[in-house]
């Protein structure tokens, strides 16, 4: 092979060679590129909307914790609501020492629930999800569990037929449908120049004091937590529940131990320990105990539907 034969195939080996590296090169910063894109769109997730949720959860079980420890209490005395939409002077509104706080901050902490979980519905839309388990709208499945605590009606059937009482003569909330739900949810957002996020408990309670449209709303929360007052002291909660012909406490036990198994879900995407679910229920009775933690979804429907908040924007 002649000498200029070898330095033409040395050349031109030298420039494919090049092209390899350079196109290499290109292909790895594409990648890390995308990689690094996927890496940020998942912490802004984590920041925008599992955050919130996780703390919405967090609120919600330490609430449902002191409703429970005040069931002998006047807390949540119904008519602390009607002074407030009254604007009257004997209304926690008008002087921070009078009663009536307790009550409709737990009406909100329960709607900030439902605005997170919208909130991440119609953001985020159908298509993507938070999980690596399932897609969005089923985001986590103790979310159609906790969703449907509001409103199964058969939950203690086994209970009180075990206890001999009848349920038409057992006071209940099981009026929060889905779709009050999702409506709750949808009031509880709010746009911020295209930012969405969660009314604060001033603008929450400002419209609550102001209209009635959106206070109607609000109704079957406010039927699950008024008046769950001078419940007797010193029993177990099942004899409280027997006493006062009142299933609601046993109702938001069960929200709050699956509020505490979404929370352990949550947890595995962001890395942060929660309290035990199981440690809610342990000291209820068997049959209490087995309805709550063994609760079926195989004829519930999924927490599903609404529109793209970031479609509607562009249609």
């Amino acid at each position: 092979m002649s000498e200029g034969l070898k330095v033409a195939l040395i050349g031109v080996f030298s420039g494919v060679l090049a092209s390899s590296i350079t196109l290499a090169g290109q292909w790895f910063i594409k990648k890390r590129d995308k990689e690094s894109s996927l890496w940020e769109k998942r912490e802004n997730e984590i920041r925008n909307y599992l955050y919130p949720l996780m703390n919405s959860c967090l609120e919600l079980d330490g609430r449902i914790s002191k409703i429970i420890f005040a069931l002998d209490k006047d807390w949540l005395t119904g008519d602390f609501l009607s002074l407030i939409q009254q604007n009257d002077e004997k209304s926690f509104i008008k002087n921070p020492k009078n009663k009536g706080y307790f009550l409709i901050s737990s009406i909100y902490l329960f709607a900030n629930f439902f605005g997170c979980v919208e909130l991440i519905k119609r953001t985020l839309g159908s298509t993507t999800s938070l999980s690596k388990r399932s897609n969005i709208y089923t985001f986590d499945p103790n979310i159609t569990r906790l969703s449907k605590l509001f409103q199964y009606k058969e939950l203690f059937d086994k209970f009180l037929e075990e206890s001999g009482k009848s349920k038409s003569e057992m006071i209940d909330s099981c009026y929060l449908h889905k779709q009050f739900q999702y409506s709750i949810g949808e009031l509880m957002i709010e746009n911020n120049n295209g930012n969405y996020g969660i009314k604060s408990f001033r603008t929450f309670l400002n419209e609550y004091r102001t209209s009635e449209n959106f206070r109607f709303w609000f109704l079957p929360l406010e039927y699950l937590l008024s008046d769950l007052i001078n419940f007797p002291k010193d029993m177990s909660i099942e004899n409280q529940v027997l006493d006062k012909n009142d299933l609601r406490p046993l109702r938001l036990i069960a929200i709050r131990y699956w509020c505490r198994k979404l929370m352990k879900n949550i947890s595995e995407e962001i890395d942060i320990k929660t309290p035990s679910a199981y440690s809610v229920i342990t000291d209820l009775p068997g049959q209490i105990r087995n309805s709550i933690e063994h609760l079926e979804l195989e004829n519930l429907d999924s927490y599903f539907g609404s529109n793209n908040l970031n479609k509607q924007e562009t249609e």
